[in-house]
């Protein structure tokens, strides 16, 4: 077989003795594969980038870039909690930690609040209850109550 490789001479070898030549050019010529490999990512940037995030997609959901535009168009380009179109915010692939299933595209915040409540429908009640308490002080009395919250005020449906 001959060797294809510029760094080797057109000369019939075996493919074990070619990949020790380039790992000894490789070794012999850093600066010249990083400015080599710096030129070509320089040159195929956004063909990089789109291979990589097809690579995260499959690797952490199993989705295509595909799956992501049906799901887009299903939500209307907007997160799937407070509406923001993606036009304008970052979207994120919003995902059961337990087992992994795909819920819907949120924007970075309320990606942010799910996971910061842990997905838990009992702290995101609470945190309802808190501002829906918050609300009514503050508009009957003009002030804040600082009374702590009990679990009277507080809807447990869920985990």
């Amino acid at each position: 077989q001959t060797c294809a490789l510029p760094i080797c001479f057109p000369v019939t070898i075996e493919k074990k003795k070619c990949k020790n030549t380039v790992a000894e050019y490789r070794k012999q010529f850093p600066e010249r594969i990083k400015l080599t490999n710096a030129k070509y990512r320089a040159n195929h940037l956004s063909e990089l980038a789109l291979r990589k995030r097809k690579g995260q997609l499959r690797k952490d959901y199993g989705l295509t870039p595909e799956d992501v535009q049906i799901m887009m168009d299903r939500q209307c380009g907007c997160c799937a909690i407070c509406g923001s179109s993606f036009d304008n915010v970052r979207r994120a692939i919003d995902h059961d930690h337990t087992d992994g299933t795909v819920r819907g595209l949120l924007c970075i915040s309320c990606n942010w609040m799910l996971g910061h409540a842990k997905d838990s429908i009992r702290v995101l009640n609470s945190a309802i209850a808190y501002l829906l308490r918050s609300n009514m002080i503050n508009d009957h009395r003009g002030g804040v109550d600082l009374n702590p919250i009990t679990s009277d005020d507080i809807i447990f449906d869920d985990k």
